[in-house]
This record gives structure tokens, sequence and C-alpha cells, in this order.
């Protein structure tokens, strides 16, 4: 379910959306009959007719570091949701300690990933890091070295150096298994740190984590990875089914995820969207140039059995959204660009010949 976009602008006709990988235009049409194309609207007697929207989504993949220019945003987004943030001095992809969420992670056997946050075992309080399955355990069905509890989780992950045991910050605690042939809801894993001091419960450029909520269509929200940092979107679709590409050529079927407008990129898997308020709703696992893909926050945690690790007191009173036109005129051309959000840098360059 989401908003019709009609003419590129989102209305507020609230729709079933059909995800495809390629839209075709009007001319691929004519080869086929209208039962084999998606209907202006479905439903009828006893119940209303709902409209639907064929939406484009490009190939979805399973988002570790060697996905970085496969699935990379193109540079007008960037431009909007990411370079408008001051950029950490401190690179997420070296050696943190204490690490907080939004670094570099990533089991002994894979590239890297993101350290999502932390949370609690329900039962024993025990503090440890939540991430993606294909993050901290491998996927658990690639052909090349299965997980194992106890595996070696190293910060920085293995693609950014790091190396085992010298930078070895926890021990695969648990996953919930991802099934090939059947449709799953999330993909995630726990890891026991090495000593707790090791891990913090800041989220790089966010703070901590201050509540839980469900996520709402067209609500927006901040996440903060390891290739991106700190960016912003925008929920689009709320229990999307989807196929994602994951390694070794396995192709997973995904139902009950949210869909947002870009905002992860190779090796951003993990991380957690949350509001302006630092309420989590989601966890980033995968996403193509036109979408990012999340499961519910709500689910992660029951199958985990986990509660995450919460600041104490109130949430902070968010910044206002600031809006900023940019106008640009070259020989005499004028080119005028929009940008929004809650904090926003320049840097001007100009050559002259």
């Amino acid at each position: 379910m989401g908003f019709k976009v009609k003419d590129g602008k989102k209305t507020d006709i609230l729709c079933v959306r059909v995800l495809v990988k390629k839209k075709r235009g009007k001319l691929w049409m004519k080869l086929f009959t209208p039962d084999a194309m998606v209907p202006a609207a479905i439903g009828g007697f006893p119940h209303p007719m709902v409209p639907t929207d064929v939406v484009e989504v490009g190939e979805v993949k399973a988002l570790t570091s060697f996905d970085i220019q496969e699935c990379a945003m193109p540079h007008s987004l960037k431009e909007k949701y990411v370079r408008i943030f001051p950029r950490q001095t401190k690179k997420r992809t070296e050696k943190w300690r204490p690490a907080p969420g939004g670094v570099s992670i990533g089991h002994k056997a894979i590239t890297a990933g993101t350290l999502g946050s932390l949370v609690k075992d329900r039962k024993t309080g025990q503090i440890m890091i939540l991430s993606n399955n294909h993050v901290l355990a491998n996927s658990d069905m690639t052909t090349s070295e299965k997980a194992h509890k106890g595996d070696s989780i190293l910060q920085p992950g293995k693609y950014d150096g790091g190396k085992d045991p010298a930078d070895r910050i926890a021990k695969l605690e648990r996953w919930i298994e991802i099934n090939p042939f059947t449709a799953n809801e999330v993909d995630c894993a726990v890891a026991v740190p090495l000593s707790e001091s090791d891990v913090s419960a800041e989220i790089l450029e966010i703070g901590p984590v201050a509540g839980v909520g469900e996520p709402e269509l067209g609500m927006k929200g901040q996440k903060s990875g390891r290739t991106t940092g700190l960016t912003q979107g925008e929920i689009t679709d709320l229990k999307a089914t989807i196929r994602v590409q994951y390694p070794d050529g396995y192709l997973i079927t995904f139902k009950n995820q949210v869909l947002t407008t870009p905002m992860l990129e190779g090796g951003d898997s993990g991380s957690k969207f949350l509001d302006s308020n630092r309420v989590l709703r989601l966890l980033g696992f995968a996403g193509s140039d036109k979408v990012s893909c999340w499961n519910y926050i709500s689910k992660v945690l029951e199958a985990l059995k986990v509660d995450p690790v919460l600041a104490e007191g109130p949430p902070p009173v968010p910044k206002p959204v600031v809006k900023m036109l940019v106008t640009v005129t070259v020989d005499g051309r004028q080119e005028t660009h929009e940008y929004q959000g809650r904090e926003i840098k320049v840097n001007q360059d100009i050559v002259s010949q």
C-alpha cells in the first residue's frame, strides 16, 4: 500500500502499488491483452474498488559492501539526502572503541555492513549488537562458509581492514534463518560483545534510541550507515512483497516489508530508520538506486526476543526543517535547486577559465 504517483508527483490517493523491476512504456502494452496487465483498479462488490499503481524499483539487493557501485544512489539524490549534512572527521570504516551504531562491522567471512544499535536479551538482560543476518551470520545459506554460534564479529569489517583476532569485537549469538523456498519477514541477527565497554548505545550523528514505534506512510526519517553516513528519506510503501538478490545467486522473497526513498547503499545493511524524535521504526537490509527496503523493527525484536537499549529521559525537541533555494547562473543560463533538512551545509567551488 502507498500513495499513487501521477505525472511524477505523489498524490493523496491510497492505492495498491505493484512493484516491478522494469516498467515498460505504452508501446509495450500493445503486445499484451488486457488480462495480462495490471488493472487500473482491483476489488469490487461487496468491497470498494481500490486503484493501482505500477512502480519501478529496479534490482533490489542485500547491501553488503560489494554492492556499493551497483546499488549506488544517483548523484542528484546524494546531493539531496546525503551531502547536506556535515561529515564525521573520523571515518565510519575505521576501528571504533567504543563502537557506536552506524560504523563498519561484519562476520569474519563477509565484506562489511553496518552496526545498527544495541539491544538487550529479554530473559537475561545481556547487551547485544543488532544488525542483519547477512552482516553478522553470512546469510546462513551461502556455500562459502556457514555461520556458527560463537563466530568472530569484526569491527571494522574485513573489507575495511578488520582482522581476526585483532579487531574482534563480538561473538555471533543467534540469528533468524533466511529460507530461500518461502517468504521471509526479517533479515536479522545479534552478537554478544567481548566487553560491554567496547560498544556504545549511541548511533553516530543521531544519538541513542528514545523509543520504538510502527512506521506510517509518508513518515520522514533518518538513518546512520557505514557507507553513506547520515541520510534522510520518506516511507513510500507498507506491507510490500519483494524479491531480493543475495550472495551466491539466491533470489529471496520477503513479505510485509517497508520501502522508502533511496537511503541505503552497499555496506549500509543493518542501519536503523528513526524518526525526528529518535523513535526506532525499521531495520534496513536491501535496496536499489530507486528504493530502500526495511524490516518492521517490531517483527525483528519479537523474532530475536530482544528489546532496544533506550536513552534515559525524554527525547529531544527536533530542530525545525529548513528550506533553501539555490539559483546558479552560468553564461546567462539559470538553474534552481531546492534543498530541505534540519541541517544544511553549503560548499562552494568556483572555477574560472
